[in-house]
């Protein structure tokens, strides 16, 4: 039997995430966890990412450049707000097999 998908939430450090939205769907399949702290350290963060099998980033706070990410051999899938992540090592995400997805954005200014 295959041990259960695990996915991580970074950066959250309002604690809402799970709050926002309907994450049944996930949660159903998943197991979930949040972390409400940022972590700087790349050693630090590979050893919190590493039993994950997918990363959820909020926008450009946590970087995941190719020296992370060769890392993280379970790692299949990062989800990113936005429509792009310019922390995310786009190249060596592909060379690994990893898939990155985006949400949607406008680029129109908020009103004042």
């Amino acid at each position: 039997m295959n041990p259960p998908l695990r996915v991580a939430v970074l950066d959250d450090y309002q604690n809402v995430a799970l709050q926002m939205t309907d994450w049944s769907p996930v949660t159903s399949r998943a197991e979930v966890m949040v972390f409400d702290d940022h972590l700087a350290d790349e050693d630090a963060l590979v050893a919190r990412l590493a039993p994950f099998d997918v990363v959820f980033v909020m926008r450009e706070r946590t970087p995941l450049p190719r020296s992370v990410l060769h890392r993280l051999p379970r790692l299949r899938m990062i989800a990113s707000t936005g429509n792009a992540n310019a922390s995310i090592d786009m190249a060596a995400a592909a060379e690994l097999g990893i898939h990155v997805s985006h949400t949607g954005g406008s680029v129109a200014s908020t009103v004042e």
